[in-house]
């Protein structure tokens, strides 16, 4: 009688950890511009995913978009590629995954 319940319950603490972990990576980014001054912010709801990413800024091209520049987030995830010397195309940021954290592409700005 004990061991089933000792599996139940070790089945429920596993999947509700598995769970855990599965949500724990979350990843947004964000993307704005101004005079050619692009930056933005990777938000997550793990603190792991935010500082330390390796932010890549595109440019939308015909076949294969083009990286303008990388740069590394902060403590809070903000990210800043300075003035790029870029004023019309399409842009977007983009984080890779990484162990536990998700993959994010922003939003697309057009100037």
């Amino acid at each position: 009688m004990h061991k089933g319940r000792i599996g139940v319950v070790v089945a429920i603490v596993a999947f509700g950890f598995l769970g855990a972990i599965a949500s724990a990576g979350n990843t947004e980014i964000t993307i704005k511009e101004q005079g050619g001054d692009f930056s933005g912010k990777v938000k997550s709801n793990n603190g792991y995913c935010i500082e330390n990413r390796t932010v890549k800024l595109m440019k939308k091209k015909p076949g294969k978009d083009q990286k303008i520049v990388t740069d590394t987030s902060g403590l809070n995830g903000e990210w800043s590629a300075g003035n790029t010397g870029e004023n019309n195309g399409k842009f977007y940021a983009l984080v890779k995954a990484l162990a536990s954290c998700d993959k994010a592409k922003s939003k697309t700005i057009e100037l």
